[in-house]
C-alpha cells in the first residue's frame, strides 16, 4: 500500500497499490472492489470533494478518473439505448428506468 484516501462521507477508503491497482475497502476494513487500468504501481489516490470520482496516479505516467456517479452512467446508458428501446416493447423494465412509454 502506497496511499490512502477516505471519501469526503468517511464511508470507503481507497488504496494505491504496488500491484497496479486501486483498492476500495468500507470503513470496517472489507474489500469492496479492485480498480485495474494502470501498467505500473499506482503512486495516489484522492476523492473529489464530492466523492463521486477517485483520481489515481501511477508510475506509468497515467491518472486515471473513475467516476461513481450511477445517476449520470444511467443517463448514458439510456441515450446510447434510446433507438433501441423505442422500439422494443417487449423492454419494459429497461424502457421504465429510461423514461419511455
Amino acid at each position: 500500500m502506497i496511499s490512502v484516501a477516505f471519501s469526503p462521507d468517511s464511508q470507503t477508503i481507497a488504496t494505491a497499490s504496488g500491484d497496479n491497482t486501486v483498492k476500495l475497502w468500507n470503513h470496517k476494513g472489507q474489500e469492496l472492489l479492485t480498480l485495474t487500468g494502470h501498467r505500473a504501481p499506482v503512486n495516489s489516490v484522492a476523492f473529489s470533494p464530492d466523492g463521486k470520482t477517485l483520481a489515481s496516479a501511477s508510475s506509468d505516467k497515467t491518472v486515471i478518473l473513475w467516476n461513481f456517479d450511477l445517476d449520470d452512467l444511467v443517463a448514458k446508458s439510456c441515450n446510447w439505448l434510446h433507438d433501441y428501446l423505442v422500439t422494443r416493447e417487449e423492454e419494459k423494465d429497461l424502457r421504465k428506468i429510461c423514461g419511455i412509454k
